[in-house]
């Protein structure tokens, strides 16, 4: 009986063992379990989180690249803002529900703070039925003081108490023809810019499939910055940085760029691309490293004698890519509904302008002023279609419309030379000479209120664009040629704009111009002469030796590149927006 007993002890002691076993194997199951839906639960909050945040960041990349290509093409901007030469219309600050008044009066929606931010932005992202919440972000924008072109947006997203951020910093920019130094088109292949010539802000070229669109030797340099104060001379007496804003006698940064859409370049001697201590933003040719040629093995040696020097260095990185405008190409349909943009010159110069036709004065809007000095002082000197505008020289093809002057008017028997120009002005089928330093006034109307911009244009409809010379529709700048800023910041460069545009052929022999230009087919500078705006031309030369299609052989010469920003004339805002297209670049991306 007592061996019973005991076995029956024995007996309830292993089941017990065995319930405390099965009861710690059922608790472990559990706990492990509860562990493993904490961590799938903590995993999924997470990864909701960080959708949160890229959600939050992809909402106002997509707002902020929207905005800028709205603000591109209309051309809206405050009034009279620091045209700086790195200008950014997004610098001034944001007006996301585009009030236009409030832009133009400098009133904006939100503004940058002392530490370059605006923000933070809040939102709610919802599941895909709509109905339940995911997550919350908060985006705050961030602008680099030292880019106006360059901006980051940081979101941090929240779901379930997790956290998550994604931050992204993006290159905003116009690619377009007047945001370069020099904008050179297919005319530009097996083409040079050497022999000491220096450019001083980008340069684009569209160049041609397999061929040289730079060969560049000697000291040529493409530097990213200038000093109007201390490098240069005077014209007329006066010297060249009074000519000019107080804030654009200085540039340190001129977002320069090399871009080279087809074919390569060829660089040898001492050219210089950017300095170590200032380097140019970007390099980009073709198919990347393989088209650029350095004799000497100095492509990737960045020093101040010879070398590229440049932030990146790569191919040819826009996917819409910019095209070289045409007189018949098509215009900017938001500044002109004509199917060409020689149509747009003509309407603008008809309607608020001034047109000379083959010789013969077009009748101004609201017909001709009847008296003796509109005939002997426009109409007669107007009848040479070979004109000069020297010393001596009086032509007054102003008149009045609606209260507004138009025309222009030529005064060189003052000293310097005085040239006005009112709205567009139009001469079709001649050629212009301006052998006299003069100072130009500029002046027209942007809707109601008159801004100091306004077009001169010189055209030959017959002889259409190529390498065939023109008998018209060429210019020569045979002397100084800079604003009137006589009457202080409102007259001086960039607030005082006249731009130059020949259909075919321009030649600067004059040592100091400054003007945005447009040479339909060459534009030609000589010789320690200076550009200062820019020049758009199908084929760049810095030279006076060779044919009129040779630009091998290079001279000291120099363009530097002044933003115009908004205070563009209108023809060059009506050239085809194909010919300036904003880009929006990724340059850095992170998740944490």
């Amino acid at each position: 009986m007592a061996h019973q007993t005991g076995n029956r002890g024995v007996a309830l002691v292993t089941a017990l063992a065995i319930l405390v076993v099965v009861a710690l194997l059922v608790l472990g199951v559990s706990f492990s379990t509860r562990i493993e839906l904490f961590v799938t639960r903590n995993d999924t909050t997470s990864t909701q989180a960080n959708y949160v945040a890229q959600a939050g960041l992809q909402a106002y990349k997509v707002q902020l690249f929207q905005y800028y290509r709205w603000l591109e093409s209309t051309g809206v901007t405050q009034v009279n803002p620091a045209r700086t030469a790195c200008f950014n219309r997004l610098s001034y600050g944001l007006e996301l529900d585009r009030n236009v008044s409030n832009i133009q009066n400098g009133t904006f929606q939100y503004t940058w703070s002392s530490s370059n931010s605006i923000g933070p932005f809040t939102g709610t992202v919802l599941d895909a039925s709509g109905t339940s919440t995911v997550g919350t972000y908060s985006v705050t924008l961030y602008r680099d003081p030292n880019n106006n072109n360059r901006y980051s947006i940081t979101s941090v997203g929240t779901s379930n108490g997790a956290k998550s951020t994604a931050r992204a910093t993006f290159t905003i920019q116009n690619s377009g023809v007047l945001e370069q130094a020099i904008f050179a088109g297919t005319g530009q292949a097996n083409k040079s810019l050497n022999g000491g010539a220096t450019i001083r802000g980008g340069i684009y070229v569209v160049g041609a499939p397999s061929t040289t669109a730079i060969d560049a030797n000697g000291n040529f340099s493409l530097l990213n910055s200038y000093d109007l104060v201390t490098d240069y001379g005077s014209a007329n007496g006066t010297q060249i940085a009074q000519y000019v804003t107080s804030q654009n006698q200085v540039a340190n940064n001129l977002c320069a760029t090399l871009r080279v859409e087809q074919g390569n370049i060829a660089l040898g001697g001492s050219t210089v691309l950017g300095q170590p201590t200032n380097k140019l933003l970007g390099v980009y040719v073709g198919s990347g490293t393989a088209d650029i040629s350095y004799q000497g093995n100095f492509l990737n040696t960045c020093t101040q004698t010879k070398g590229v020097c440049t932030d990146d260095l790569g191919k040819f990185n826009l996917s819409n890519p910019p095209t070289f405008p045409t007189f018949d190409g098509p215009p900017n349909s938001q500044e002109c509904t004509q199917s060409t943009w020689r149509a747009c010159i003509h309407a603008d110069a008809v309607s608020h302008g001034f047109q000379a036709i083959n010789g013969a004065v077009t009748t101004p809007p609201g017909g001709a002023p009847n008296n003796g000095d509109w005939i002997n002082n426009c109409v007669t000197p107007m009848a040479t279609r070979d004109l000069v505008l020297g010393a001596g020289t009086f032509i007054n093809c102003t008149y009045n419309y609606n209260g507004r002057t138009y025309g222009f008017k030529f005064d060189g028997t003052v000293t310097p030379a005085q040239f006005e120009v009112y709205g567009s002005v139009d001469l079709s089928g001649y050629n212009v000479s301006i052998e006299t330093s003069t100072e130009y006034t500029a002046a027209s109307y942007g809707g109601t209120n008159a801004t100091n911009n306004a077009s001169f244009v010189v055209e030959d409809p017959s002889c259409g664009q190529g390498p065939v010379a023109c008998t018209y529709g060429n210019v020569n700048l045979d002397a100084d040629l800079v604003p009137n800023a006589s009457g202080g910041s409102a007259d001086q460069f960039p607030n005082n704009v006249l731009g130059i545009i020949a259909e075919h052929d321009m030649y600067q022999r004059g040592q100091y111009v400054m003007a945005p230009v447009y040479a339909g087919n060459t534009f030609r500078i000589i010789k320690d002469n200076v550009l200062f705006g820019s020049v758009i031309s199908n084929m760049f030369c810095t030279t006076s030796a060779g044919s009129k299609t040779d630009c091998t052989a290079g001279q000291k010469s120099e363009v530097v590149y002044i933003n115009t920003a908004n205070n563009k004339p209108a023809l060059l805002k009506q050239i085809s927006p194909k010919a300036g297209i904003p880009t929006f670049a990724v340059d850095s991306y992170e998740l944490k």
